[in-house]
């Protein structure tokens, strides 16, 4: 997805969320944030009311041992597997293999098969007043945060 692309599916969330469609408003947010979507673009093109009416859904997400997740950095996510569920608003949350099945990661055409890897890395999330699961220990604004689905992105970029 370029930038052209992120701007006109951030367009649709905003007409989405204030039409009444928020779960496909928050699944389309979803899909943009494991494309590498910086939150700066998000908060300057989607209203405040529909920001808020996608947090509200985000709330009902609820994460179940062996769902798929994704861990979103700054422009780079990874794919992961809920692995315990301590609390209702804890998760943990643990890498998994992902294969390059077609493309390439370094243009952005890449297609994935993803496999549980039990030696991948594990990582705590906790869900926050601002709607997001953050890793734990991590302020909001500055810490990974946790989507809902498996998906790897590579930016070459860095």
């Amino acid at each position: 997805m370029n930038y052209q692309d992120i701007k006109l599916a951030l367009y649709r969330v905003e007409t989405l969320a204030i039409d009444g469609l928020v779960t496909e408003a928050h699944a389309l947010v979803e899909d943009i944030r494991n494309q590498g979507m910086a939150a700066m673009d998000y908060k300057h093109i989607v209203s405040a009311e529909a920001r808020k009416l996608i947090r509200e859904h985000k709330a009902t997400v609820d994460f179940q041992v062996g769902d798929g997740a994704t861990i979103c950095l700054w422009s780079d996510s990874h794919a992961a597997t809920v692995i315990k569920r301590p609390s209702p608003k804890t998760v943990v949350v643990q890498r998994d293999k992902a294969t390059v099945t077609s493309g390439s990661p370094y243009d952005g055409t890449a297609e994935y098969s993803y496999s549980e890897d039990p030696e991948g890395g594990q990582q705590v999330f906790t869900f926050r007043k601002n709607g997001q699961w953050i890793a734990r220990g991590r302020k909001p604004q500055h810490g990974p945060s946790l989507a809902t689905g498996r998906h790897e992105n590579f930016d070459p970029h860095f």
